[in-house]
């Protein structure tokens, strides 16, 4: 039987680059793209790490970059673990996409270097691969062939709302969509009110619904295909552990794509709010069993005013299948460093 193909859109966190690795290993599936939408990253920078973990794990998957702009922006701070992620050992040694643009050193002459000689630093012929035309043309491909797929979604909606927009019939491609993001039940949201100003701080936002409500509202009303949520009440709960590093660790003497994983996690491990927010979504592909069965919800989502980015019950809303908690978290954990073993 022919493996199920899946689509990846994300913001190119740590947490999203090792979720893209285990899509490259979990039996079943094929990856066939990754759209990379600059939310929760850098853009340039993301899309090279992305394009040096290609070749860190030997693959060939399209890269491309979404033209996406969110509503309400991510602080900086938080984006430029994309950066720290490319510099770590295992990605370091490779080098940058020479027909992409570059991001030398703060200190570096624009004008006295350049990966392609007599190439300036900006002009014509470095350029992203379109991210939006990436999934549109997975999208038409599968509809030409009689085909859907998996869309795995751990970041706004915008690409997605986008390109439907564009074409409401590629929706039929699209089995069913696996999306990390929201709150339900009014739980905290996950905007640190620091990084905010006080007059959108909304308590009760995820970030990923927070950045763009309105693409989230636009997915809602104009599509049917099953969604697959898993919110803040689930991912909250895939902290990343002493135990589990301490394993990864272990693993990481002998294992290359555990050692890859230490060393991204340990950017972020010690940040209290960091979670495996994206790895979480993706080992349902394969692991059902891992988490309770998903509740069958009509939501709706407030595109305006203080309390936008909010998810909430409404019985004219869209049906979404949501993933509250685990069934076996520490079976999550164990599935993560063997689908990590090698």
């Amino acid at each position: 039987m022919a493996d199920r193909s899946t689509v990846y859109v994300q913001d190119a966190a740590i947490d999203e680059y090792i979720a893209s690795v285990l899509l490259t290993v979990m039996p079943g599936y094929a990856l066939q793209a990754n759209v990379i939408v600059d939310a929760d990253c850098i853009g340039g920078p993301a899309m090279n790490t992305a394009w040096k973990l290609n070749q860190f794990l030997g693959a060939d998957i399209p890269l491309g970059l979404s033209a996406a702009r969110g509503v309400n922006p991510f602080p900086w701070p938080y984006r430029s673990d994309c950066v720290a992620m490319g510099e770590i050992a295992d990605l370091s040694g490779y080098p940058a996409n020479p027909n992409w643009p570059w991001y030398p050193p703060g200190d570096a002459d624009p004008h006295a270097s350049s990966p392609r000689p007599g190439i300036p630093p900006t002009g014509e012929g470095l350029n992203y691969p379109d991210g939006d035309a990436l999934l549109g043309a997975a999208l038409d491909r599968s509809l030409a062939q009689g085909e859907q797929f998996t869309l795995v979604v751990n970041c706004p909606f915008t690409p997605v709302a986008t390109v439907l927009g564009e074409r409401p019939d590629r929706a039929t491609a699209i089995e069913r969509v696996i999306w990390m993001g929201g709150a339900v039940d009014l739980i905290q949201g996950n905007l640190d009110p620091k990084t905010l100003p006080t007059t959108v701080a909304n308590p009760y936002a995820e970030w990923n619904a927070f950045w763009d409500p309105l693409a989230v509202d636009w997915v809602f009303r104009n599509t049917s295909f099953p969604i697959v949520m898993f919110p803040l009440n689930v991912t909250n709960d895939a902290v990343i552990t002493k135990e589990f590093m301490s394993a990864l660790q272990q693993q990481a003497a002998t294992c290359r794509y555990s050692r890859l994983a230490f060393d991204a996690y340990s950017i972020v491990s010690s940040e209290p709010f960091y979670s495996m927010w994206d790895v979480t979504s993706v080992c349902y592909l394969t692991q059902p069993g891992l988490f309770d069965t998903p509740r069958t919800m009509r939501l709706d989502i407030l595109t305006e005013g203080y309390y936008q980015g909010t998810i909430y019950s409404d019985d004219a809303g869209r049906a979404v299948d949501v993933v509250m908690s685990f069934a076996d978290k520490a079976a999550f954990y164990t599935h993560v460093l063997g689908l990590l073993q090698r």
